[in-house]
């Protein structure tokens, strides 16, 4: 990869060089602000054609967010009075999206036919493949998913359309919510309405106000990972966890080291309950980052911190059809990478 560009702009960059080497060509780049695709061409007829890329961090991606995507982008050629409106994904479908209008989905495996006789570009779609996930090659994410934590996903028949995006509420709600005790339950109800909208497709038999065994502790929400997605699935494969807790802070500060202490007393690896994702107003200070590292580094418990931002960052983006778990990967990267020995 680049060292001035990141992945998504060099695999932004890449498609473009593609359709270019295709007889595509440029009508104008564009400027300013976003206009829900990322560059207008011609094709080799003369026709007008937008086109959208998203580089989604997992090798096979939602249904849901895919058609999402599409069917904005197919309002976005009508808007713009386009022959053909095409999405680029740099994952890949195992199912193909139908009945979209005038818009077209291209996944990777699409992708690599189009530049069959181009080698150049092939071994730059390989390099860009390889740096998505962490998931080894020959990994079956959907078989783990499948057999182990849910029953496989198929299809609906006819028109597919997804669920009305409701993020843009959500993260509303959420920052209406009184800091502190007083809007502490209203916080916790209203993030985990806003998870379980963000993780539909990822997790199973969500569970609030759930207490151990002995009755000593108890966490806010707990789930069970049920995923296909390259982000889950290594969870369950690298951390050994089925379960993840998520805990909910409605602090004025910033959470310290005393939430992550807590929150680690909940975590029990040999009962696949390893992950905890801690949601508060500010995100973590130092000391607590330094504790969550600590605990992954000493006892194997991954604890990452989301902030009121970062959780409607995240919303955005699930109405948008991108990735929310893009997020978590980077959170995961940055805990990984300055792990001490």
């Amino acid at each position: 990869m680049s060292n001035h560009r990141s992945l998504e702009e060099e695999f932004e960059a890449l498609v473009y060089e593609i359709y270019q080497a295709l007889d595509y060509k440029r009508v104008a780049p564009l400027r300013g602000a976003d206009k829900g695709y990322d560059f207008r061409v011609t094709s080799p007829e003369g026709n007008v054609v937008i086109i959208e890329v998203k580089l989604y961090r997992t090798r096979v991606i939602s249904r849901t967010l895919v058609i999402r995507a599409a069917m904005a982008l197919e309002n976005q050629r009508q808007a713009a009075n386009a022959h053909e409106a095409v999405l680029v994904l740099g994952s890949t479908l195992n199912i193909p999206i139908v009945n979209l209008g005038a818009t077209i989905v291209v996944d990777m495996t699409k992708l690599r036919e189009m530049v069959a006789k181009y080698p150049t570009f092939a071994a730059r779609l390989d390099s860009i493949a390889r740096q998505i996930s962490p998931m080894p090659a020959g990994y079956d994410a959907d078989i783990v998913a499948a057999r182990i934590l849910g029953d496989a996903y198929a299809a609906p028949a006819g028109v597919e359309t997804p669920p009305p995006p409701k993020g843009e509420e959500l993260a509303k709600s959420l920052r209406l919510v009184k800091i502190g005790k007083a809007g502490a339950r209203q916080f916790e109800t209203k993030a985990s309405e806003a998870l379980q909208y963000l993780f539909a497709e990822d997790f199973v038999n969500w569970a609030l106000q759930k207490t151990s065994d002995s009755g000593v502790h108890r966490y806010d929400l707990v789930a069970r990972i049920a995923s296909d997605h390259d982000f889950w699935a290594s969870i369950v494969r690298y951390f050994k966890t089925w379960y993840v807790v998520f805990e909910f802070k409605n602090h004025t500060r910033f959470i310290t080291q005393g939430e992550i202490y807590s929150t680690e007393k909940y975590l029990f690896v040999p009962a696949m309950r390893s992950v905890a994702l801690v949601i508060s107003r500010k995100g973590a200070n130092k000391n607590a980052k330094a504790i969550m590292r600590g605990a992954l580094r000493e006892n194997g418990k991954l604890i990452l911190s989301l902030s009121l931002d970062d959780m409607c960052k995240m919303l955005e983006m699930k109405d948008a059809g991108d990735d929310p778990n893009t997020l978590l990967f980077e959170r995961l990267d940055e805990m990984l990478m300055k792990l001490e020995r």
